[in-house]
């Protein structure tokens, strides 16, 4: 075959390749502007931004990610530029697209959210000079602290580095004057209670061995002489022992507006939404399980809301934190519907 003869058989194969051997690029467009919020607030030191484009048509599906950047602010302060770039063909025009942005702390916390995606690309809405403008979030349900310990009734998971290799984390309960501590099977004390001494700083407890030293957000934990230092509260994780240590069977989060849902079987359903502004506590009735379809509705109606929670046990990832869960969950109040994801406790 003559070289002619295989170039134009290349070039037949369609645009993938182009004709002189260089790979075709997609034009690219544009949505740029600066995130901003109203409180005369510094960022901290090792804060960062994520700002995503999406597809938010469907009000019963997750929305479709059209572009997304997460960055560090380097110690700037806002208004915070930014630029996303997306393929302008996987656009429909007949669809809604929306911007949301979120500023979170150098370990993960949540700090300032847009209320809900802003309109871009299509119709009237703009693509270029926007101004996104974040709202507060109310710190999530943590760990309460009094003087130099936690207060009576918190959970705190902390997350230890062993020397020796195997990191652990080990949950503590607080009460008056003492702890319950959940340990790892590898110190033969699962579970245990200490008590509280005199400490120069911070909290101590001692028992059986084992002394839980607390001071800020750290521990020192040590077991049969052998020290673990460097334990440090894992904040996420502790909001959900928490709740499962409460008594709550099933749990779920959602974004933009940021809520969690908390339910007691037999008990109670506590809805939190408007990123802890407002709530809803009714009681629990039992669910209309479907076992084909794998899924549970709870149907709650009053004089003054509507409330339905569809839990499906399909896996669910969330949209900010990425973490993966053991289902997906819709929540129907008066006619605004949240997403999210959730997992069973017990």
């Amino acid at each position: 075959m003559t070289r002619s003869r295989v170039a134009l058989l290349l070039c037949s194969l369609g645009s993938l390749i182009a004709c002189d051997g260089e790979p075709t690029t997609v034009a690219q467009a544009e949505v740029s502007g600066t995130i901003s919020y109203r409180e005369r607030i510094e960022l901290p030191r090792g804060a960062t931004v994520r700002i995503v484009a999406e597809d938010v048509s469907r009000a019963d599906a997750p929305a479709t990610i059209l572009a997304e950047d997460i960055f560090a602010t380097n110690g700037r302060q806002v208004p915070i530029p930014f630029v996303l770039s997306y393929d302008p063909a996987s656009t429909i025009a007949a669809n809604t697209y929306g911007l949301r942005a979120q500023i979170r702390d150098s370990e993960g916390e949540l700090l300032w959210a847009t209320g809900a995606p802003h309109p871009i690309i299509t119709g009237d809405a703009p693509g270029n000079d926007i101004q996104l403008d974040l709202v507060r979030v109310s710190p999530p349900e943590m760990p309460a602290k009094a003087g130099d310990g936690f207060a009576a009734g918190t959970t705190a998971v902390f997350d230890c580095s062993d020397p020796a290799g195997g990191d652990f984390d080990f949950v503590m309960r607080t009460g008056p004057g003492e702890i319950a501590v959940w340990l790892p099977l590898r110190f033969d004390r699962p579970y245990l209670v200490l008590g509280q001494v005199r400490a120069a700083s911070g909290a101590r407890y001692e028992g059986d061995s084992v002394t839980v030293w607390t001071h800020a957000d750290d521990a020192l934990l040590i077991v049969d002489g052998e020290q673990f230092g460097g334990c440090a509260l894992n904040r996420a994780r502790s909001i959900w022992e928490h709740a499962k240590l409460s008594g709550v069977d099933f749990r779920a989060v959602g974004n933009e507006p940021g809520w969690h849902l908390e339910i007691r079987n037999g008990d109670r359903l506590h809805f939190v939404y408007d990123y802890g502004q407002s709530e809803v506590i009714a009681p629990a009735p039992d669910p209309l399980v479907e076992a084909g379809s794998r899924q549970a509705t709870y149907d709650i109606q009053t004089d003054t809301y509507m409330l339905t929670v569809r839990i499906h046990g399909s896996e669910c990832i969330d949209s900010m934190s990425g973490e993966t869960f053991e289902s997906s969950v819709v929540v129907d109040l008066d006619g605004k519907t949240f997403q999210g994801c959730g997992r069973a406790l017990h």
